[in-house]
């Protein structure tokens, strides 16, 4: 349990429990009159590929209208990107029939931030580091240092993943050895009384400034992938699938998931953090997402920001 605790206080957050909303439906007695024939064929196509049974035909209808509503946002939001509005494509996932607020109280509700006056531990400074160059980019699973990515479910459970994906990078780092923290700390949540239970002693963890970007790819480049938290309550992100997730009218104040930077870089003129999520590798760019860098901070990434010291 002593492990536990660490990874806990690596990301310094702790959890409450585990598009179209719920409440925008129909009324059930005109659900089937609501429903877009023509797309039977893709419903069809939408249910085998993801392995999709329904407990009741109202069920089903519910879930049809859902899934509808988010191919027309994703054609929507796919031809503003064909015409240049856009910085990044969405598509079909695992959360295609689920209604939005259905989607934020299981995959966004659970992350709760403590004050700042409860985070003791000590923040990374690099002001004698200022004149460091450094380089373009940083992408540690060039190094082999980053984990496969992982599927927390609807557990509520992204700080574990995200703290758990920090640590396994900096054992692989420090000791050579792959470790999947995920199978020996959430499942038995148990580990060594000795050294560790990853074959390296944790001390802590360090913070990176709040809100400093520049802070915060230094830590990226010189000890390796952060636990981060961002506000990504949007259906963009929801669907993401390619290019650079810029999101103007995120709100840095509430960050509501965490995830891992494993690095950061840059493409056609953008700036972005390359970001490992925990939504199984069938979401978004084979389970990451590309956030804009250099934005003022967009989302909140680099405001709860900390990484493991071994």
């Amino acid at each position: 349990m002593k492990c536990v605790a660490s990874l806990l206080a690596l990301f310094g957050v702790f959890c409450l429990g585990a598009a179209l909303n719920s409440w925008q439906l129909p009324d059930p007695v005109n659900l089937l009159s609501a429903i877009n024939a023509d797309l039977d064929i893709e419903w069809m196509s939408f249910k085998k590929s993801y392995n999709r049974t329904y407990s009741s035909n109202r069920e089903e209808l519910e879930r049809r209208l859902y899934w509808e509503d988010t191919l027309r946002f994703v054609q929507e939001h796919n031809l503003r990107f064909d015409r240049g509005e856009e910085t990044y494509t969405v598509g079909e996932s695992d959360f295609a029939d689920m209604a939005e607020d259905e989607f934020q109280r299981l995959y966004l509700s659970s992350l709760v931030i403590p004050p700042e006056d409860e985070r003791e531990e000590e923040v990374v400074d690099y002001e004698d580091d200022m004149d460091m160059d450094l380089p373009l980019e940083v992408d540690w699973r060039t190094k082999g240092a980053v984990s496969p990515v992982k599927n927390q479910g609807a557990c509520g459970s992204c700080w574990a993943f995200s703290a758990i994906g920090a640590l396994e990078a900096a054992v692989k780092i420090k000791t050579g050895k792959a470790v999947d923290l995920a199978e020996q700390e959430l499942r038995s949540s148990r580990c060594s009384h000795k050294k560790s239970c990853v074959g390296a002693r944790m001390s802590g963890h360090r913070d990176t400034q709040k809100g400093s970007e520049s802070n915060l790819a230094q830590t990226l480049n010189q000890h390796g992938p952060v636990t981060v938290a961002a506000d990504v309550n949007s259906p963009g992100f929801m669907h993401y699938r390619q290019g650079v997730y810029n999101n103007p009218s995120c709100d840095k104040r509430r960050p509501n998931h965490a995830m891992v930077s494993v690095g950061y870089g840059s493409s056609r003129g953008l700036n972005y953090w390359i970001i490992k999520n925990s939504w199984g590798q069938g979401w978004g760019d084979k389970g990451y997402v590309f956030m804009a860098k250099d934005k003022g901070d967009l989302c909140g990434l680099a405001n709860h920001a900390s990484y493991p010291v071994l």
